[in-house]
């Protein structure tokens, strides 16, 4: 580099700097001490190598609409296609003004930025200078796909619900706790996203059964993010992790039933739900995200393309998958479903709301989706804080 260069210093710039910006010619002289040319050293002569054209996968209408929507609130969306991997929309809010540091940032403007309460260094699609969130009920996702692939219940079975049960001598309850939601099975146990339904597949799977289907499919480690955007792994709790990295004591029976509905330690963050997604709709391929689409020379040649490619994941059957596919299916379509609310005339919908509480502050709202049922040609993930 000269010292008058422009620099990719943070996110994607930095990461395809050297593709951008090719290499440097060089030209070897020999000169009088008048600085005059004697000779051109020909045999050590490099030609300079042009940069390529990066292309992103983004689609920039939906990452205006993805950052339009995300104004004035604090949260995240990730939006992938399930079929390859290719990332459509990565927004984060509240952001900053890149152009901040071009040229040097001011101390003033750093120190603004710095004592923002909105945080906007964080980048709450990708984890990056935060941990991630509770992902609340979308986390059933996780414990209906365990459930249906352990054997624990069926799509018949049915437990009852009356508001709550009970635990450790408390009532743990369900979100919905006037007289609860009655006699459920799994479709409509998963609609409602009944807690209680959820506390007894916590039950019968117990929590080593949890974890291991939740880093399984992806969570509690990084999707594989280009290494600048700083992508942070979230946690997948177990009863040695609390040993080792609390001071609360023993894993107990309310520890697993928190995380069978999403609650307790568990961190995530949108793009790994949006690829959890993308791993129903598509029949089982857990993604490796891509946000590079293809390079281009200078002449306009393709030079590069991605490839599609599939992580390590737990095997799920096809029966399982199309159990879980169902059930998203009605969250939106029924009539009772917590996510009847963002149905669209013309286009399908399978999706889960989730809620994240906490103990000083709002609840998070998250949703996840995938669209057209039939033929999935996007899933989202979306996070809000205190929303």
């Amino acid at each position: 580099y000269r010292m008058t260069d422009w620099i990719g210093r943070m996110g994607l710039e930095r990461e395809y700097d050297p593709i951008l910006r090719g290499r440097r010619g060089e030209t070897w002289q020999r000169r009088y001490a008048n600085n005059l040319i004697e000779q051109e050293i020909v045999e050590r002569r490099i030609p300079p190598v042009p940069g390529e054209d990066c292309y992103l996968s983004l689609d920039s209408g939906l990452q205006e609409l993805a950052e339009s929507l995300l104004e004035g609130k604090r949260g995240g969306i990730a939006a992938v296609d399930p079929k390859t991997g290719l990332i459509l929309a990565l927004a984060s809010s509240p952001g900053f003004d890149l152009n901040l540091f071009q040229g040097g940032v001011t101390t003033e403007d750093y120190q603004r930025l710095l004592n923002d309460p909105g945080k906007p260094f964080i980048d709450r699609s990708t984890g990056k200078g935060g941990s991630g969130y509770p992902p609340g009920s979308v986390f059933k996702i996780v414990t209906a796909i365990a459930a249906c692939e352990e054997g624990v219940i069926e799509p018949g079975t049915t437990f009852h619900c009356a508001g709550g049960i009970p635990v450790a001598g408390k009532f743990k309850r369900c979100h919905q706790r006037r007289g609860g939601h009655g006699t459920l099975d799994f479709y409509g146990g998963f609609a409602k996203s009944c807690d209680v339904y959820y506390y007894h597949l916590g039950d019968l799977l117990g929590p080593e059964n949890i974890a291991k289907y939740a880093r399984g499919l992806g969570l509690g480690t990084t999707s594989g993010l280009p290494d600048a955007l700083m992508e942070k792994p979230g946690l997948v709790p177990d009863p040695a992790w609390k040993i080792l990295y609390t001071s609360e004591g023993k894993w107990g029976r309310d520890d697993t039933l928190n995380i069978a509905i999403g609650q307790g330690h568990l961190l995530v963050t949108p793009i790994q739900i949006a690829l959890l997604t993308s791993f129903v709709a598509n029949g089982g391929e857990l993604l490796e995200p891509q946000i590079l689409s293809h390079r281009r020379d200078g002449k306009g040649n393709l030079t590069w393309q991605c490839e599609k490619q599939v992580r390590d994941s737990i095997p799920v059957s096809p029966e399982t998958l199309q159990e879980v596919r169902e059930a998203m299916h009605h969250v939106v379509i029924d009539r009772s479903g917590t996510g009847r609310g963002v149905r669209i005339e013309g286009i399908d919908i399978a999706g889960k709301t989730g809620t994240a509480e906490h103990d000083r502050r709002p609840s998070d709202a998250w949703f996840t989706c995938f669209a057209p049922y039939e033929d999935p040609q996007i899933a989202i993930a979306v996070v809000v804080e205190e929303g």
